[in-house]
């Protein structure tokens, strides 16, 4: 064990919003539970290119956000894996003027070589590799050695158990990657990812559901 507190961030808080006004309201709430940290996707049904209507309203909705929660709280913004390169370095560079601390999956996730292009051209830490399978995987050698990622995203169900990420981490050390383990599938899994994320010495910080979308129970 290297640490005994481990820091998250929120998502799903965003669910259901369906007005500008509402975002800013939503995501000050996030802050009164106590976070510090919080990621949205602001850019609705888009895919591969972004109408100016939407890339505007999507640029609105992250400053909307930063204007509510202050500069002192972590905004992350998920690309989900949908642009194409031009217009993932367009909202990359508006994206550089809130002081957003990650910028995930902008394009194509298995694009190494459009990736490699979206993290020169912009100046926010660019996240990805939740489907990366084994420490075998070549999207994640490529992913690693090209340097196109700055953190590395596992998921200790995809990438086959605890062992298996705790491998991948060690190897995403060696090239200066700091890992921030995904986990979108429910309590267990925020669980056991929490007991390795004690021990990496290069954890960046937790994916955390937990007060969005699982049940009371949960």
């Amino acid at each position: 064990m290297v640490r005994d507190k481990v820091k998250v961030y929120a998502n799903g808080w965003y669910r259901g919003i369906r007005q500008l006004e509402d975002w800013g309201e939503r995501a000050k709430d996030v802050v009164r539970r106590g976070y510090r940290a919080m990621k949205f996707d602001p850019f609705g049904v888009a895919s591969t290119e972004l109408k100016y209507e939407d890339f505007k309203r999507a640029i609105e909705i992250v400053e909307i956000v930063r204007n509510s929660v202050g500069d002192d709280v972590e905004l992350m913004i998920e690309g989900h894996g949908r642009f194409n390169v031009a217009t993932a370095i367009k909202v990359g560079k508006e994206l550089e003027k809130f002081n957003v601390t990650r910028f995930e999956d902008p394009i194509m996730v298995r694009d190494i070589q459009g990736l490699v292009r979206v993290s020169r051209a912009v100046n926010i830490p660019i996240a990805s590799g939740e489907g990366c399978v084994s420490r075998f995987d070549p999207d994640l050698t490529s992913l690693l050695t090209s340097k196109a990622v700055d953190i590395l995203l596992p998921d200790i169900i995809t990438i086959g158990g605890l062992s298996e990420a705790k491998k991948v981490s060690s190897f995403a050390e060696i090239f200066g990657v700091l890992i921030a383990l995904h986990q979108a599938e429910g309590p267990i899994n925020t669980m056991s990812e929490l007991q390795l994320d004690a021990t990496l010495t290069n954890f960046k910080i937790q994916e955390y559901f937990g007060d969005s979308a699982y049940p009371d129970w949960a």
